[in-house]
């Protein structure tokens, strides 16, 4: 069509046939084999083959081990244990664990000793019921997908002339598809916060646990992603699209501001309105947060990226003495907002655990 025949699109389109990428390598080769060039039909197409057998093999080995080991069996009867011991593979596993687990509490270690003993009991029943990692297909499948298209992208060259506010956007363009998967990692790996508890929350409730430290851990586990995950994300995109040093850190702190509070104010609201009667993992949030969340993270977002993305975008305006001063003040502008809705969060959760009745 004639619109669409432009040079923008010709290039967006021969993107895809990076060599990096394993569908041009099948598209080489069937070009190869109308041209007869048997060659390069077969070390592209040999090489695609290969690769999709050893994907084939590679799940069907994960999905032997996760249904016919247990695991979806657990889910529902309990997952009796087997008299007779161990054996020296469970050992090993168990080592490497204890090892993660270990490495996962000398980052949290500036978290009281309770909080800490929640994030590790949240982590070890997270992983106990398959419904739940299922639920983390969708956000590690996107975050592959971006990453891998980062590859192709001649982003760095296209961005040699884009003025400083264009820059500043697309940044913050990468930095919301960085957050939609951590947010989305951070629900289904806290869920709504004491609602993932269930009809057991009365074990928490007569534990020496305080409300305020029990709420520390959940929001602890729900903020994990955001470090563990985000880093490595907007350090691809540092790399493979041309992002600078200065944008890398401004572009990590918005994500690890905006995560903590989002974060707080969705376990705080989870725990103000709990669903402690669910069937269903899918079931754990109550209307009443669920609703709420909708209206005040997007109002949080707006705020913290406005005054952090506003001060910037004024310095790049204006320019002069005041740039440095613009800059900073709307990143502290950005703290401020943050530092609320962290301890605004943790506060209105630790008062509805406490009026909490079992």
């Amino acid at each position: 069509m004639p619109q669409f025949a432009n040079a923008q699109n010709a290039t967006t389109l021969l993107s895809l046939n990076s060599p990096l990428i394993p569908s041009a390598w099948a598209g080489r080769a069937l070009v190869a084999a109308g041209e007869g060039d048997t060659p390069t039909l077969l070390l592209l197409g040999g090489a695609f083959v290969l690769l999709s057998l050893l994907t084939f093999v590679s799940c069907l080995l994960l999905a032997e081990r996760l249904y016919y080991a247990g695991w979806a069996n657990l889910a529902n009867q309990g997952g009796r244990v087997r008299a007779g011991g161990r054996s020296q593979k469970s050992e090993v596993g168990s080592a490497d664990e204890r090892g993660a687990l270990s490495g996962l509490a000398r980052l949290v270690s500036f978290l009281p000793v309770p909080s800490r003993a929640i994030l590790v009991k949240d982590l070890h029943l997270f992983r106990r019921d398959l419904r739940n990692l299922q639920q983390l297909i969708f956000p590690l499948a996107l975050a592959s997908i971006w990453v891998f298209q980062l590859f192709g992208s001649d982003r760095s060259i296209a961005a040699v002339d884009e003025p400083g506010w264009a820059r500043t956007l697309s940044d913050l363009a990468s930095t919301g598809i960085v957050f939609y998967v951590c947010v989305t990692l951070s629900g289904a790996m806290a869920g709504t916060g004491i609602s993932r508890e269930g009809r057991a929350m009365y074990l928490l409730k007569v534990a020496p646990v305080s409300e305020r430290n029990l709420l520390l851990g959940k929001i602890a586990l729900a903020y994990l992603p955001y470090p563990l995950v985000g880093t490595p994300l907007l350090l691809a995109l540092a790399l493979f699209a041309g992002m600078s040093i200065a944008s890398f850190v401004g572009q990590w702190l918005l994500l690890m501001l905006v995560g903590i509070g989002a974060t707080s104010i969705s376990i705080g609201l989870g725990a103000w309105f709990p669903n402690l009667a669910w069937e269903n993992p899918q079931q754990q949030t109550s209307w009443q947060a669920g609703c709420l969340s909708v209206v005040l993270l997007p109002v949080y977002l707006a705020l913290v990226t406005g005054f952090a993305a506003g001060g910037r975008l004024l310095a790049e305006v204006v320019g002069g003495p005041f740039s440095l001063t613009l800059t900073l003040g709307g990143w502290l502008l950005a703290v401020l907002v943050a530092t609320l809705a962290t301890m605004g969060g943790l506060a209105f959760g630790t008062r509805g655990v406490e009026r909490l009745e079992l």
